[in-house]
């Protein structure tokens, strides 16, 4: 049990990164194009998992929160952060 909560936390924290970074540096923008997996190995330096990145944004995609490739937020996706 103690492993599914790792990883469903680790799931979580990664989603909220990726859609926070998205938000910071498109200024709020769904227009924005922003390239943030770099930024994002760099928080999570050796522990960086690119698996776990393609999934949590295929998961994002599938919520219609960000475009097909993570670099911007939908509407929906900005909505998120402004509620």
């Amino acid at each position: 049990m103690n492993e599914a909560l790792l990883i469903l936390e680790s799931n979580q924290l990664m989603r909220h990164l990726i859609l926070f970074k998205l938000y910071i540096e498109g200024k709020g923008e769904s227009i924005q194009n922003v390239y943030i997996k770099e930024s994002i190995q760099n928080l999570y330096g050796k522990e960086f998992d690119n698996h776990l990145y393609s999934r949590n944004c295929k998961y994002l995609l599938n919520k219609d929160y960000t475009n097909r490739h993570a670099t911007h937020l939908t509407h929906k996706g900005i909505i998120y952060f402004e509620e």
